[in-house]
């Protein structure tokens, strides 16, 4: 009896060791964190700060088609702060100078902007698109718009935190200089969007040149405006349009009027609006699909608003969540998912949060 006994633990410790052994790896997704979406090609472009998609080499940026994950060669070198997809190219932007970087022989010298074709990565200038740092890019359908905190461009130009690229060259946008609240130091653009024909700007900033711009102003070709009711009273993290709409988010809790907003507002009839009654403190992920807005803040859950109110997707407990984004009307979050569950990034599902190699 004892021999059966003894057989029978014997079979299964070796069968929990070959399930162990058999077991599909862990993240087959991405090794790190997910943080910024766009689609591009009919695929959803994932960014953020991760190493591995699917077990390959990927650095910080990767597409997923819905089925399976690809790369885009060997990615970038730093965590990238935006994209934007112009035509056929999709452009990035991060604190790097290389980007398809195989080994200290073997890379393509891109500072701190660079352009993926679909097949191969290359740079918009032959050393430094700025001097300083790129957190932003916005499209008119033609040119790219590059914002952040510089004065240099193509290391010739001057400049005040914007620049175009035309698909050829570089040159500088109404250059007034973008100064900090109250005047004190340099304003940093952080978020644009091209809207209704206007490029707006959000950021860290006071005034453009002699002009009031509480952290938020547009330029419609020839001169810069305030946008909205005295703008608003704290940092603009992100500006999104889907054509129709234009929404700002970020750190503010009102317009500079006094309107209420807590962290979302639309641009409405030249007026910021609340977005119902709800929102989050420091809005740092941003997505629109139709009708529906869904917003995340750092927290375990993601926010919809569904054109009417607001409501709350399933928690993930535990998770740190940083963006928002939605392909083929799938939402995808990413961020730190603290029980090892999903990696850097999960899908809804039928109500669940699941992996989304799933």
């Amino acid at each position: 009896m004892k021999r059966l006994i003894f057989s029978a633990l014997g079979l299964c410790v070796c069968l929990l060791t070959v399930a162990a052994v058999t077991q599909p790896a862990a993240f087959d997704d991405l090794v790190g964190q997910a943080k910024l979406f766009t689609v591009y090609d009919g695929k959803l472009v994932v960014g953020g700060y991760f190493k591995s998609a699917d077990r390959r080499p990927a650095n910080n940026m990767a597409l997923w088609d819905g089925t399976k994950w690809s790369t885009l060669k060997k990615g970038v070198d730093a965590i990238p702060k935006d994209l934007c997809v112009v035509g056929k190219d999709l452009y990035a932007c991060g604190d790097w100078s290389y980007v398809d970087k195989e080994d200290n022989s073997k890379y393509v010298e891109a500072g701190q902007v660079a352009k993926w074709d679909g097949t191969k990565w290359s740079s918009i200038a032959k050393k430094n698109v700025v001097d300083q740092k790129v957190w932003a890019l916005a499209t008119d359908g033609k040119n790219l718009y590059i914002g952040g905190r510089f004065t240099k461009v193509d290391d010739k130009l001057d400049a005040s935190n914007l620049a175009v690229w035309d698909g050829k060259k570089l040159s500088v946008l109404g250059n007034q200089k973008f100064q900090g609240d109250g005047g004190r130091g340099i304003g940093t653009i952080l978020s644009m969007a091209h809207h209704d024909g206007k490029l707006f700007v959000g950021g860290v900033f006071g005034t453009i040149g002699d002009e009031p711009a509480s952290r938020v102003a547009f330029w419609d070709g020839k001169s810069w405006t305030e946008a909205g009711n005295k703008g608003l009273n704290n940092q603009v993290t992100l500006l999104k349009s889907d054509g129709k709409n234009l929404y700002a988010a970020g750190k503010f809790t009102a317009a500079g009027d006094g309107t209420p907003l807590k962290g979302i507002a639309k641009w409405d009839n030249g007026k910021w609006s609340p977005l119902g009654n709800d929102g989050l403190a420091d809005v740092t992920g941003l997505a629109i699909d139709g009708n529906n807005i869904y917003i995340a803040n750092g927290q375990e859950v993601i926010k919809k608003w569904d054109g009417s109110s607001w409501s709350d997707l399933p928690a993930i407990p535990m998770a740190n969540l940083y963006g928002v984004g939605v392909h083929n009307g799938v939402v995808y979050a990413g961020g730190e998912f603290n029980d090892n569950k999903f990696g850097g990034i999960c899908k809804l599902v039928n109500g669940t949060w699941e992996a989304v190699s799933k």
